[in-house]
């Protein structure tokens, strides 16, 4: 006779109760499981549905693993990609104080639809000190 593991089966017995619609094979657990007179036959499709649970188990948890590294992955993806647009905008700024090509390119930029108004408003002050690099340039 095969031994079941109780500890186990109480514990998706109580899981699958709390589910509001649980599937046909979890039904049969919990009426398998909470029978208190099971013959052998009973508990050999006890052990096969416990397996086969089991296995749900471990492959949810090697989804959830998998997804894990996937997403650090792409947020490291992501964090590299903003940090290299603050570097060159970063890189512009500073050079459009000395240089009045890159301040005139800034400036387009900054008239051009390339934007939102909302950009604009954040990047108002370092357009207005771009303005006065290509006046004092042109003076």
């Amino acid at each position: 006779m095969a031994v079941l593991d109780i500890e186990y089966l109480n514990k998706i017995i109580t899981r699958f109760r709390g589910f509001s619609k649980p599937n046909d094979t979890q039904k049969l657990i919990i009426l398998l499981g909470e029978k208190t007179n099971r013959d052998s036959e009973d508990n050999k499709k006890l052990m096969v549905l416990i397996r086969a649970e089991k296995s749900s188990d471990q492959l949810a948890k090697a989804r959830k693993a998998a997804n894990e590294i996937i997403h650090t992955e792409k947020a490291a993806k992501e964090k590299l990609e903003t940090r290299k647009k603050i570097i060159w905008g970063s890189v512009l700024i500073g050079v459009a104080k000395n240089d009045a090509r890159i301040a005139h390119t800034l400036i387009k930029l900054y008239e051009s639809d390339f934007m939102s108004v909302s950009d604009k408003q954040v990047v108002k002050a370092e357009y207005e000190a771009a303005k006065q690099q290509v006046a004092s340039n042109n003076v």
